[in-house]
């Protein structure tokens, strides 16, 4: 008799644990999405976002013999922030314009007195002296030599440095960065590639071979024209980056994912 109503117990338990099973079953899937059939559908893992990516351009030093190096300091001290960088590279850097447009880094803004200065290798006085617009807001700024009627001999070595000047009556407190620029004539490779090339390929055939401040200025007039291109902005940042302009390089980057 007992072991009756324990076959008995044993029996209702599992049929209740079965009852329950059946009725968490029925919510779960009164709960799952359904697709149009009834069927519960298949709701699919969301994808972390992947990093926009894209050719970039790659910058081929020219063989120019002797290095020439950069001037001046253009940090606050190592492993700090740059206040003020030439965007040039530390060796002689190449350009096919008569007149170029030099661009540089400004890492804050300033109400300090800035000026752009630019000689060649024989004379003793400047060939351009300009006080830059002031205050200044951080990023990239450029000045083209164009607009002041400077043009720059073929085969001749230029410097061009920006100061920022806090004491007009004492220069030697100027904060001082320049670089190197030479004007060389065109190649007639690299000219029949540009000729056959879409306008966006020239910032990519000018690193190819060598002329930074024209790769430079193609990539950053394009970036004018369109300001919210990100894929620009990144092709210059990776430009900068390749030759140690790592903070102007995240500058950019930055401002290519604003909306």
């Amino acid at each position: 008799m007992r072991k009756c109503q324990s076959v008995l117990a044993f029996a209702s338990l599992v049929a209740a644990l079965l009852a329950a099973g059946s009725s968490m079953g029925a919510d779960d899937a009164l709960e799952a999405p359904r697709s149009g059939d009834g069927e519960p559908a298949y709701v699919a893992r969301p994808e972390p976002a992947k990093p926009a990516s894209g050719p970039v351009p790659i910058y081929v030093p020219p063989e120019l013999g002797s290095p020439l190096q950069s001037v001046g300091a253009g940090t606050r001290g190592a492993g700090r922030k740059a206040t003020l960088q030439p965007l040039a590279p530390d060796h002689l850097g190449l350009t096919t314009a008569e007149a170029p447009t030099l661009y540089w880094f400004l890492a804050e803004p300033t109400s300090t007195r800035m000026d752009l200065t630019l000689r060649d290798e024989r004379s003793v006085e400047p060939l351009l002296e300009v006080e830059l617009p002031t205050p200044a807001s951080a990023g990239i700024h450029a000045l083209r030599l164009s607009d002041h009627g400077v043009k720059l001999g073929s085969d001749q070595n230029y410097q061009w440095f920006v100061s920022l000047v806090p004491d007009p009556e004492r220069r030697s407190k100027d904060f001082v960065a320049g670089a190197w620029i030479r004007r060389s004539d065109l190649a007639p490779e690299l000219r029949q590639r540009l000729a056959a090339a879409p306008g966006a390929r020239a910032a990519f055939l000018y690193a190819e071979h060598g002329v930074w401040y024209d790769a430079l200025a193609t990539l950053s007039a394009q970036i004018a024209a369109t300001p919210g291109d990100g894929a620009l902005r990144a092709q210059r940042a990776a430009l900068l980056e390749q030759v140690g302009l790592s903070e102007a390089a995240a500058s950019d980057r930055q401002a290519g994912q604003l909306p």
